[in-house]
């Protein structure tokens, strides 16, 4: 191969997006993905990043969109609101990209997916939204429903919804022991949802300390609600949702945070994943050890799950009509009743494990 072929293919792959070599008549769909590459959630976004790849190659590999090869472009939000939003927006200007995957924290996720409802691209994000239960069935509380956003007909979350967060919370909190219960944190959905469920507060004058805390905002917040707690000798045990089980929480932390439980929005413990033929979640494992150096985390898991999914409604609609489409890929999201849960990690020795 000449050297400037091989400089071409390198650029297309460093940049993750889609090209075309000289010569060649294959049409390239992309999709898009949405997560930090710099900053403090840098080791979120480059644990996601070979999840999302492995997919692809997997799908070019094996052929199933048909004369079709898929592409990624990977844009970084910087855990920021309004960034999110402008690279959803950026991802949804380009025709030739079908779907999206992300963000991963509440707050951007929530940003981006009214980018994306406004400008009808499909999405799968990887965090909870408001009213928003998961994706793959048109009824309100069903699995997979489409965001309460106008216009947003085709974006879906990856996680269950904050209520049912908030009840694996109070169950959680129920199974370690006996003692009283409070929430803590920014207000939001999740504490809301945690209000609606939780018991009115005992009395102040009622004897007995805190023993779990049910906390609302995201890690690196509860880093410094936790060195609070540390410097005021406090022993409650912090239970939080997906925004708490972030990589950065430990490193901000230290060791303020060991023990603390986090719920993250993952396939089942194991690897099972719903949709995926047997032994295919086993493999990607193998793999992704591979090539990151470390076993996919729930996140990577959650990842490889919704990169699957989107690589399979292309698959779909190119079965259906010839060619994908957004609103063909839309349709074919919505009809998916597999979806992942959440799993339990706790920080021990300065990480999340799975529990």
């Amino acid at each position: 191969m000449r050297r400037e072929s091989v400089l071409q293919l390198g650029f297309c792959l460093l940049l993750l997006s889609s090209c075309t070599l000289p010569g060649s008549a294959v049409p390239v769909v992309k999709i898009g993905l949405i997560a930090p590459f710099e900053g403090l959630g840098r080791p979120l976004g480059y644990q996601l990043l070979p999840a999302v790849k492995i997919a692809l190659e997997d799908a070019n590999a094996t052929g199933e969109l048909g004369r079709y090869r898929i592409a990624l472009v990977a844009l970084n939000d910087d855990l920021d609101p309004a960034t999110a939003a402008r690279q959803a927006q950026a991802l949804a200007a380009d025709d030739s990209l079908l779907g999206a995957l992300g963000p991963w924290t509440s707050e951007t996720a929530a940003a981006a997916a009214q980018a994306f409802g406004e400008a009808g691209l499909p999405a799968l994000v990887g965090a909870p939204l408001a009213d928003a239960p998961r994706a793959g069935a048109p009824l309100a509380n069903a699995p997979l429903a489409p965001v309460p956003i106008p216009g947003a007909q085709a974006v879906f979350s990856l996680c269950p919804s904050f209520s049912d967060i908030a009840a694996q919370l109070l169950q959680k909190a129920g199974q370690l022991g006996p003692g009283r219960v409070a929430t803590a944190g920014p207000p939001g959905e999740l504490l809301r949802a945690l209000a609606v469920l939780l018991p009115p507060p005992a009395d102040a004058a009622s004897p007995g300390a805190v023993r779990v805390v049910l906390y609302s905002g995201g890690a690196a917040a509860a880093a410094e609600e936790l060195a609070r707690r540390q410097a005021s000798g406090g022993q409650s045990v912090l239970l939080g949702g997906p925004d708490l089980a972030q990589p950065w929480l430990a490193g901000l932390a230290g060791q303020a945070a060991e023990g603390t439980w986090a719920l993250a929005c993952s396939t089942e413990p194991g690897g099972r994943a719903p949709g995926l033929p047997a032994g295919v979640a086993a493999r990607f494992a193998a793999r992704y050890q591979a090539q990151a150096g470390a076993p996919p985390g729930a996140q990577a898991m959650l990842a490889y799950w919704g990169a699957r999914r989107l690589v399979g409604a292309l698959a779909e609609d190119v079965r259906a009509h010839g060619g994908p489409s957004r609103a063909g890929m839309a349709a074919a999201l919505g009809r998916d009743a597999g979806v992942p849960g959440l799993v339990w990690l706790q920080i021990q020795d300065g990480g999340f494990v799975p529990r």
